[in-house]
């Protein structure tokens, strides 16, 4: 990996730099996309918004959204519905890093393309990158909330039958 690209993406990336990085090498020098993120996997979406990776978690809601409505659709026992919860949680653990890569790398270069001068670079990367516990707060109110209103929806749907 290139030195200033890697310097640009520890400021991007603000806590445990580091860890990201070694995984970043990782990726570039096998092409693997292969790697086991703790965090990823505990909280998954949360820690998505967390990263400040907003496209991705939408995406991932989305996603569960789908999920969810074959199950009710298809009425899976609760079994199975665990288990396909489990299986996207594991893929959040295995594939967290390396999409955190693929939108670490993208922001960067952004910034630096939209960016000349050094200053404003530093400055961008700061406030694009980092962490937000602001975000996983008001992420967290909104799912809440929107998870009520869809409970309420099915149980009204079903309650037709």
């Amino acid at each position: 990996m290139d030195e200033k690209l890697k310097e640009k993406m520890k400021i991007f990336i603000g806590k445990n730099a580091e860890y990201y990085l070694a995984k970043f090498e990782v990726f570039e020098k096998t092409g693997s996309a292969l790697s086991w993120n703790w965090a990823a996997f505990g909280f998954g979406i949360f820690w998505m918004i967390y990263r400040k990776m907003y496209l991705y978690a939408f995406l991932s809601i989305l996603l569960m959204f789908f999920l969810k409505a074959i199950e009710v659709y298809l009425r899976l026992s609760p079994v199975l519905s665990f288990f396909l919860s489990l299986w996207l949680w594991v893929g959040f653990g295995l594939f967290g890093n390396y999409l955190y890569y693929l939108h670490v790398k993208r922001k960067v270069m952004e910034i630096m393309v939209q960016y000349p001068d050094e200053k404003d670079q530093i400055l961008m990367l700061q406030k694009e990158g980092g962490t937000s516990w602001i975000a996983v707060f008001v992420f967290t109110f909104i799912f809440i909330l929107i998870n009520a209103i869809a409970g309420m929806y099915i149980e009204n749907k079903q309650g037709g039958f």
